[in-house]
């Protein structure tokens, strides 16, 4: 290169040496980003030491030279994993940052760096320390910036990444709704002002991230649809750009934000389009460049995301659902292979593997499979920090795997050592995230299983409080809900307490038409009611049990509706039929209302459904007006 000419060229101690050698490392840094190859990357940073091993601390372009070198150390803890990498990133921006005068223009940008080093600390030690601190810096930087400057959007990004990331890591809904308000301020920005397509893909894909963040939070469609929309904008915006790395990212930001919507929702369109998708990502990354094992990942999940909505194979004859897994098992491998175990995001492919292995040993009952599944998440727990944000998932990934190897061979200290993983997970979730209703209803799972074997009440006690609770919590899936909420009564019923049966499978019924709403497929609706067929009749044995016949009937004819509201299929053809027959339409709309609302009368909370004597008449009337919406 020009750079590596004019250096061999100039005598050592050239007043112009260091500055040649500076621009030689950042054009290998700059290659290396775009090709992925870790020997330019180690060559570059090599130059730039020696630059700062050879110039006065008192040049005056020393600050740069440090902030040189700091980049190329965080790029090399990018490929490590080793925090002794990030820490000296960190240790150099903070002395190009003391160097800065207050006034000066080059404050801002290394204001930047450091924040961005601070963020990537914190996503492999989860300290709350260093987002706080990439907060502050974030914040002292867009002090700096006037609106009107090219860099305001970017340091807005900026500051919104830290707060999500602080929101992730402590719970905070302030910070949640901050970062969606810094992101999308950023966004109008640059859409409005930015003729960089790549910079304001960016921009919009920071917020797709930010709306992804706060609707893990609360379950949000709205939030979740925002950011499909933006990532799919984003992904327009680059699509056709020559450098694939750039298409790649926002092609899997898409990817990720379809996954997320169909997973809560249920949507089998949602996931076939995010799968397609990451496929793409991954052909447009060479396999030697950093962001591939990434993608992988993004993959793994993907596909068993894929398997876990499809219906279990006959048999292991080489069935769609059982490839996917397959595949999952061998693209989690080969990551957790590609990647150094103290890498930051080593223990998501780890995760994925187990997740893998366990979801295959259920399709075709290989015990190895569960084995391993169980050691890969043993492995995840001991490289994983006891405060790590994302511990409690993989101690409930633990539990309910040992829960399976207890179904399967009877061990009972399976049982009790999947219990303990399991009330851990739990003690350690926010109540009323999403993913909490899940380790919930794993808890209350196993604590059935412990019931039955010892039959202490208090484990029942303790297990339908848990499941009670899952089913009542608003914000998570509508399937893991109904789940809880008919394993609420199936225990009850276990132990013969029919009142607290009727509740929880009454809880079960209300909630069917949320699991099978009309924003889904016919095929995911008829997915979804399939598999609870006698959820309804399991409700109006529990009511008739508890001496309450009047009750029996009233669930039943609830559960009918659902799939009357089903079969009539409603939703086809109004916008047509609205133009010649606008009173028709306007009718059968009225209708299918009916038949999908919630039974007044049973409303789903943490506390469970109420059913005092006086909402009867309340939920009897509701029976009666869908009964006569369905005849008509």
């Amino acid at each position: 290169s020009a750079s590596s000419s004019a250096r061999d060229l100039l005598p050592a101690g050239h007043a112009g040496l260091a500055a040649v050698a500076s621009g030689l490392g950042n054009a290998l840094l700059a290659r290396y980003e775009h090709t992925g190859n870790t020997a330019d990357l180690d060559h570059g940073a090599r130059v730039l030491a020696g630059v700062l091993a050879r110039a006065p601390a008192d040049h005056p372009d020393h600050a740069g030279w440090l902030t040189n070198y700091a980049n190329a150390r965080l790029h090399q803890f990018g490929r490590s994993g080793a925090l002794e990498d990030v820490d000296d990133a960190i240790s150099h921006y903070l002395g190009a940052l003391q160097e800065t005068p207050p006034a000066s223009p080059e404050r801002a940008a290394r204001l930047e760096n450091l924040a961005a080093g601070y963020r990537q600390r914190a996503l492999a030690t989860g300290d709350a320390g260093d987002l706080d601190r990439a907060v502050t810096a974030a914040e002292e930087l867009l002090q700096l910036l006037p609106e009107a400057h090219p860099r305001h959007a970017a340091a807005l990004a900026g500051l919104s990444q830290g707060l999500r990331l602080r929101s992730d890591r402590t719970g905070s809904m302030a910070d949640a709704d901050r970062a969606v308000t810094a992101a999308e301020h950023a966004a109008q920005t640059a859409v409005g002002g930015h003729r960089d397509p790549v910079a304001r893909a960016d921009r919009l894909a920071g917020f797709a991230k930010a709306l992804l963040t706060r609707f893990e939070r609360t379950g949000s469609i709205a939030d979740a649809d925002r950011a499909v929309t933006a990532a799919g904008q984003a992904a327009d915006l680059v699509s056709g750009h020559p450098d694939q790395i750039i298409c790649a990212a926002r092609t899997t930001d898409l990817a990720n934000a379809l996954l997320a919507r169909g997973q809560h929702t249920g949507s089998s369109a949602d996931s076939a389009q995010a799968i397609e998708l990451i496929r793409a990502a991954v052909r447009m990354i060479p396999p030697g460049h950093p962001s591939y094992p990434g993608r992988l990942i993004n993959l793994a999940y993907i596909l068993l995301e894929r398997a876990a909505r499809a219906d279990p194979p006959a048999g292991d004859d080489g069935s769609e659902p059982l490839r996917e897994l397959d595949e999952a098992v061998t693209v989690s491998g080969e990551v957790m292979r590609l990647m150094p175990s103290a890498h930051p995001e080593w223990w998501m492919a780890a995760s994925a593997h187990g997740n893998a292995l366990v979801a295959r040993f259920q399709q075709v009952n290989n015990a190895a499979d569960l084995t391993a599944g169980i050691e890969t998440y043993r492995q995840v727990l001991a490289a994983l920090p006891d405060d790590h944000p994302d511990r409690a998932g993989q101690l409930a990934n633990l539990g309910n795997a040992l829960h399976l190897r207890f179904e399967a061979t009877g061990r009972p200290d399976d049982l009790a050592c999947a219990a303990d993983q399991l009330r851990a997970a739990v003690q350690g979730s926010d109540a009323g995230h999403p993913d909490s209703a899940k380790r919930q209803l794993g808890y209350g799972q196993a604590l059935i299983a412990r019931f039955a074997q010892t039959g202490p009440a208090e484990t029942l006690a303790e297990a339908i409080r848990n499941l009670r609770a899952a089913a009542g919590n608003t914000a998570a899936q509508a399937a893991v809900r109904l789940a809880a909420a008919a394993a609420w009564g199936a225990a009850a019923a276990q132990a013969q307490e029919w009142d607290l049966a009727a509740e929880g499978y009454a809880a079960a019924v209300q909630l069917l038409p949320l699991a099978a709403w009309h924003g889904l497929s016919r095929g995911d609706r008829e997915h979804q009611l399939a598999s609870w067929p006698g959820v309804a009749r399991d409700a109006a044995a529990c009511a008739l049990q508890a001496g309450h016949p009047e009750a029996a009937v009233e669930v039943l004819e609830q559960g009918r509706a659902v799939v009357w509201g089903q079969t009539l299929q409603t939703r086809a053809g109004l916008t047509g039929l609205a133009a010649s027959h606008p009173q028709l339409s306007s009718r059968l709309a009225e209708i299918r209302r009916i038949l999908d609302q919630a039974d007044p009368g049973n409303r789903v909370d943490a506390d469970g459904l109420d059913t005092v004597a006086g909402r009867q008449d309340a939920r009897r009337r509701s029976s009666e007006r869908r009964m006569r919406a369905a005849r008509e």
